[in-house]
Formats: structure tokens, C-alpha cells, sequence
């Protein structure tokens, strides 16, 4: 069921009653992370994506046990790794992701949450927005250009991403054409700083 940033506020109040995020860091990304962001979308989110880090992520299931759909398993596919369970929460579909990671040929990225995606977030409302930086590298890893598109037009002229984009380059195996893009994009906004 697609939806509003009305309903993923009404569930995200529900989580941070059982949850603080200053307790057990957590942070909201993918589809529905942008667009609380405000981003327009070309397909509402399903659901609603949180993310821990391994660490937190049974901890998190346990304060959340009323809305649980199932128990918490580790999901591995062609290119994710994460510690996966789902959750009903006032009506909106939540997955709860822990110690995520995306592996390609070129490529590991780790979602580290509390050491970065926590801090360098966007705090709102109680709950943390992922850094842009991260859904950037995140799309361009699964080739989501759509989404890869939109978010760089987002982080154009904020100098915040620039500084997260590259902390987590560098604390990621990020290789190849991603690499080279990202790069680009850093050195020619760093150019026009200086113009």
C-alpha cells in the first residue's frame, strides 16, 4: 500500500514511544525517507525503512515485539546482507534492517548507523533522516538513476552531504565508474565553491 508522509509520522511516533533513537540509534531511510525529506517521488513508498546497526538491531525487535510480523532472520541475496524482520505500525508496513551492507563486483558498502549515518543524519521530529550521501550511494550501487538523479539535485549547494559523501567514500570499498562519478560530482562542486 503506497503512502503519505502523514501516515509514516503517525507510525514513526509509534516507534520512538518504544524506541529513542538516543537509546538504540536508528535511522529512516530509503523511499520513504526521501520523501519526508520532501523529495517528490515518481512512486510513493510501500513501506517504511529502518535501519540499525547489527548490534542494536535485536534489541530494536524486542521493543517493537506488539507490531512484529515475523522474528528476525539474516537475509542474504546476489549483493544485500542485513538482519531483516517486519513490523504492522499503525497500519504502515515497517522493515527493520540491521547491519546492512551491498556488495557488487567493485564495491562493499556498510550502513554504519551509529558511528555515521546517526550523526551526519537530519534530525526531525524525534527520528533521524539517513544522510542524503548515503541514499546516493545507495541508488547508484543498485542502479537506481531515477533516484540517483533526484537526491544529487537535492544535495546541490549542501555542504553537509559534500563532507558525509566523502566520509563515507572513504570509509567504503567504493570503486569503478560509481566511484569516478562521485568523484566528479565532489571536485566540480568544489570547483564552483571557489569560483
Amino acid at each position: 500500500m503506497e503512502m503519505e508522509a502523514g501516515r509514516l509520522e503517525t507510525a514513526l511516533a509509534s516507534i520512538l514511544r518504544l524506541a529513542p533513537p538516543r537509546r538504540l540509534p536508528w535511522v529512516v531511510g530509503g523511499s520513504a525517507g526521501l520523501l519526508l525529506r520532501g523529495l517528490e517521488l515518481a512512486v510513493p513508498p510501500r513501506d517504511l525503512d529502518i535501519y540499525s546497526d547489527d548490534k542494536h538491531a535485536p534489541e530494536l525487535h524486542e521493543a517493537l515485539r506488539r507490531f512484529r510480523q515475523d522474528e528476525q532472520i539474516e537475509s542474504r541475496t546476489a549483493i544485500y546482507r542485513s538482519l531483516l524482520s517486519h513490523y504492522s505500525v499503525e497500519g504502515v508496513e515497517v522493515e527493520l534492517v540491521g547491519g546492512f551492507e551491498i556488495r557488487t563486483a567493485q564495491c562493499l558498502y556498510r550502513a554504519e548507523v551509529e558511528r555515521r549515518l546517526w550523526p551526519g543524519g537530519s534530525s526531525r521530529h524525534g527520528y533521524v533522516l539517513v544522510p542524503l550521501a548515503h541514499e546516493l550511494i545507495f541508488n547508484l550501487l543498485r542502479q537506481r538513476e531515477d533516484r540517483a538523479s533526484l537526491i544529487l539535485r537535492a544535495m546541490a549547494g549542501d555542504s553537509g552531504e559534500a563532507r558525509m559523501l566523502r566520509e563515507l567514500l572513504m570509509a567504503n570499498r567504493v570503486r569503478g565508474p560509481i566511484r569516478e562519478r562521485l568523484e566528479a560530482w565532489l571536485s566540480a562542486r568544489e570547483a564552483g565553491e571557489r569560483t
